[in-house]
């Protein structure tokens, strides 16, 4: 939000340290949006202008990918936090999502992570279970992963991205997202923008349509597929006797062009889902675990026998991710006196300290595990 200058500021100086350039995307006040511009039909309260005003803020940063005719851009919520060598990350990342889109390796992409996606789901708090063949690129000992079970999320899906590594406590694996929860970061390209808008923006819509735009002309009435560039369904339609043509009376857009009634990140893991599925085109690949994470601002509170809990002293800690083993915010200090990024220490140290050499590798997958 434009007042919280705190967040800002440390905004400014992670993107610094890093050498990441940014621009601004002010937050939205859920209260001052319409209800006409609302994509669903939510209760009134706090929670509703909670969940709208995020929403908005997003569909502006994703709005703003098509304004300014960028073929791509990171979205990054104001409370994130990140490893020191993010950029080393991405360009590991980037040789799994290249070969996972089957980027042609006789010619450069226009995107260093291949060609074809629509959504780079780097930052998130839950991924689940990917559909099959499940087509893996595989980082082992990767010393900016935490141990497995020193790791937190909702769920995840590390049973079936790992079942078959023998090694597999500090493996990060880049696959196609089927779904997850929380968008702490995640990437936008431009084709995917403009899927992205109509999906979580467009209100509720009944419009009729010849069948000729929608699916051709051969008279043969296919399976929901993208129609202008929004998937559709056909509940009901007719035949035309002298064209020969079948008119579409009744088309609704799925989810952008009929309600959406969830916080953004719901509307992620949907486009992802179906994705996943063939059902819309819609390409999203992810990072488990993730790349990004939120960062926490924990408030310890001293113990006092005969005060109470409102009136003890608060202990303001310093922020950081706990899943990010050297984020930037917790060596912030460290990094502008020029010191070594210092990560988690006790077990996860002596962990890291006997890991083995890197590797990567890929695996075209199997159609049944």
């Amino acid at each position: 939000m434009p007042g919280r200058t705190d967040k800002l500021d440390s905004l400014r100086l992670l993107t610094s340290i890093t050498n990441i350039s940014y621009k601004l995307i002010p937050g939205v006040d859920g209260k001052e949006i319409p209800h006409v511009a609302w994509p669903g039909f939510y209760k009134e309260g706090e929670r509703a202008a909670s969940i709208t005003g995020c929403w908005r803020a997003h569909m502006n940063a994703a709005a703003a990918i098509l304004d300014n005719n960028l073929s791509s851009a990171l979205i990054l919520e104001d409370d994130a936090d990140w490893d020191v060598s993010l950029k080393t990350q991405l360009t590991q990342f980037a040789l799994g999502s290249r070969y996972i889109l089957d980027a042609p390796t006789t010619s450069e992409p226009l995107s260093p992570y291949g060609d074809g996606w629509d959504m780079l789901w780097l930052g998130h708090c839950a991924q689940s279970r990917p559909t099959q063949p499940l087509s893996r690129f595989i980082i082992v000992n990767d010393t900016t992963v935490r141990p497995a079970g020193h790791r937190w999320h909702l769920w995840n899906p590390e049973p079936t991205l790992t079942y078959d590594l023998p090694h597999n406590r500090t493996t990060r694996v880049v696959y196609r997202s089927a779904g997850g929860m929380c968008s702490y970061a995640y990437a936008l390209s431009y084709a995917g923008a403009r899927r992205y808008i109509p999906e979580l923006a467009l209100p509720k819509t009944v419009v009729k349509l010849s069948h000729e735009i929608c699916f051709g002309s051969n008279g043969i009435f296919p399976t929901p597929k993208t129609c202008l560039g929004a998937p559709i369904c056909a509940s009901k339609y007719r035949r035309n006797a002298d064209s020969g043509t079948r008119v579409v009376e009744k088309l609704l857009y799925h989810l952008s062009y009929s309600h959406f009634n969830d916080p953004v990140d719901v509307g992620h893991s949907r486009l992802c889902k179906r994705g996943s599925k063939g059902e819309i085109d819609f390409s999203c690949l992810v990072p488990y675990p993730g790349l990004v994470y939120t960062a926490s601002v924990q408030n310890d509170i001293d113990y006092h026998p005969d005060k109470p809990r409102k009136d003890r002293i608060k202990k303001k800690k310093a922020p950081g991710a706990r899943n990010l083993v050297f984020g930037v915010r917790a060596n912030v200090r460290n990094m502008i006196e020029g010191k070594p990024a210092e990560g988690r220490g006790g077990e996860e140290e002596e962990i890291r300290n006997e890991m083995g050499e890197m590797g990567m590798s890929f695996d075209e997958g199997k159609e049944e595990w």
